[in-house]
């Protein structure tokens, strides 16, 4: 299809569609009783074709791929925020497993009790444990 092609029938389309927004109720519950008496008529199978002939090529095809293209966007936006959850969730693991070393260091060593108490201890610990 060309491009004067795709232009005529954009501005069929739009025409049309300024002619069926005229189109009383009563009239259109009249055509589409008759184009169900018309496709009645026509039999079971040549039915299914003139409904298919009806609908544009495109239609159906053009559907999947934005369907397709949401589906993608919406995978990768949960990929990203597991992702993203996992990677919290390592640094906070790995975190406590540091908390942890320390706590087992300070406990396994000679000092004694009353320096662990000791307020200005544990001061030293949380700026030497920051750098």
């Amino acid at each position: 299809m060309t491009e004067r092609d795709a232009d005529f029938a954009r501005n069929l389309i739009a025409h049309l569609d300024r002619g069926a927004d005229a189109i009383g109720p009563g009239t259109v519950h009249r055509l589409a009783e008759a184009r169900a008496a018309a496709l009645a008529a026509l039999g079971a199978e040549a039915a299914g074709q003139a409904a298919r002939a009806g609908r544009p090529a495109f239609g159906h095809h053009r559907g999947w791929v934005v369907a397709t293209r949401w589906a993608a966007v919406a995978l990768l936006v949960i990929g990203t925020g597991v992702g993203w959850q996992q990677w919290r969730r390592a640094q906070v693991v790995e975190q406590a497993h540091e908390y942890a070393d320390l706590d087992t260091q300070i406990l396994s060593s000679d000092l004694p009790i009353d320096a662990l108490l000791d307020r200005g201890f544990q001061n030293w610990l949380n700026t030497s444990y920051e750098h």
